[in-house]
């Protein structure tokens, strides 16, 4: 019995009728010597029936997204569940990032033993990698580096990072990710330019599967257990730190009381600091930030449906608010705890997050993950006033400047 490899791609090909879809095509006549294959995609073109025809006759298996949502099952990760449950696939193939952007988190939720394999194709990251390198405006290249570059390239890295095998068709992109993978297969497989590059493809494709055979892994993130803070202890300041100094994980998860926070949205967080070792601390969005009446009845539905309207939507902050944050453990024994002296949870949130951007870490914002608050920590406007002169003092300039950047944003 040939072993099992799902196929996911966003759109299923029309009839082979161009020159694109032949290439596909081709592939699977190749890829089905070695395996039963699998196609699972999502969009379904004008002459999809034919090509549902042209794939079963290879005796190929197709599923739907919404067939099976017709089943009455409709969450993405009931989705992969079911299919992982049914099938034992040997490798899952993303034919894109897109792809691989929308499968691979609810693949993490399932009990899945696979290798991973993702076309790399052009992605943004190095688009604009070669975009940055090639324009000599100094002014240009560092708006790419700090802004456009930096952000979006940092879910598509994450993503690769889980996979066994990024199969690419050009050797520059391979270059390229190699920078940003050291520790990633890349199989850079031939251009194509004609028919007759139709066969060479075949079998240089085939090779790159078959290159992570003897080594399948599990997909998996590091742990992190979410640390409660105890308000019983003297002040909200001495709380934080003692939640801090109890975690012992890779990186600790504070949670407030009264916080609605689920193993998946931990994962998004770990998932966001796992792309950049730069990274220092996390932060998830609230109803409170999105301005949303989501009440607390409505989480469970809420908060799969905004993951999926966010995906890959991270920016960076220096200003860390939110009361429940994710920080790495390198970061904290690098910049130490919160400063005691200070009265406030939003100046202690400040003075923490200044001191590990000037240690040279970054903070980002995923609003990939989602925490509902039924309660809130609110600090009285005396005290404010007071850690307002307490952090100007300690920060001179540095928190002049902090601060007056917090008053300008949007």
């Amino acid at each position: 019995m040939k072993p099992k490899l799902l196929f996911i791609l966003p759109t299923l090909p029309g009839t082979p009728a161009t020159f694109s879809e032949r290439r596909l095509f081709a592939m699977w006549d190749s890829l089905n010597e070695l395996y039963e294959i699998h196609v699972l995609y999502s969009h379904f073109p004008v002459d999809g029936v034919n090509a549902v025809a042209e794939l079963r006759a290879r005796a190929i298996t197709v599923f739907s997204v919404h067939e099976i949502a017709k089943k009455g099952v409709y969450a993405f990760d009931k989705q992969m569940a079911l299919l992982m449950k049914e099938h034992s696939y040997q490798s899952i193939y993303f034919s894109s990032i897109y792809s691989a952007k929308y499968y691979i988190p609810f693949l993490a939720l399932s009990p899945i033993d696979a290798r991973i394999i993702i076309d790399g194709g052009k992605t943004r990251h190095v688009e604009e990698k070669l975009r940055a390198s090639n324009i000599k405006s100094s002014y240009y290249s560092q708006a790419v580096a700090h802004k456009n570059f930096r952000i979006t390239r940092l879910p598509e890295i994450a993503i690769y990072r889980h996979a066994d095998v990024v199969v690419v068709f050009d050797s520059m992109v391979g270059d390229v990710l190699k920078d940003s993978l050291p520790n990633q297969e890349i199989r850079v497989v031939s251009e194509i330019n004609s028919e007759k590059d139709l066969d060479r493809i075949c079998f240089e494709t085939r090779e790159a599967f078959a290159a992570a055979a003897a080594s399948p892994r599990m997909l998996k993130y590091p742990v992190s257990e979410p640390i409660m803070l105890n308000y019983e202890i003297s002040n909200i300041i001495a709380a934080y730190n003692d939640a801090l100094r109890r975690s012992t994980d890779r990186y600790a998860t504070i949670v407030p009381p009264g916080t609605m926070i689920d193993t998946f949205t931990i994962e998004r967080m770990i998932f966001c600091a796992e792309s950049d070792k730069n990274i220092g601390i996390v932060s998830p969005v609230s109803s409170v930030v999105l301005a949303q009446a989501v009440s607390s009845r409505d989480i469970a539905q809420f908060r799969p449906q905004h993951f999926i309207a966010n995906i890959g939507h991270w920016h960076e902050s220096k200003h860390l608010e939110e009361p429940c944050f994710l920080v790495r453990r390198e970061a904290l024994a690098k910049v130490g705890y919160f400063d005691d002296r200070f009265q406030t949870l939003s100046y202690a949130l400040y003075d923490f997050s200044l001191k590990l951007f000037q240690a040279g870490y970054s903070h980002v914002i995923t609003h990939e993950a989602f925490v509902y608050y039924a309660q809130r920590h609110s600090d009285s406007d005396t005290l404010l006033h007071e850690d307002k002169s307490r952090f100007v003092k300690k920060w001179a300039l540095d928190g002049a400047e902090f601060l007056e950047k917090m008053s300008h944003k949007l």
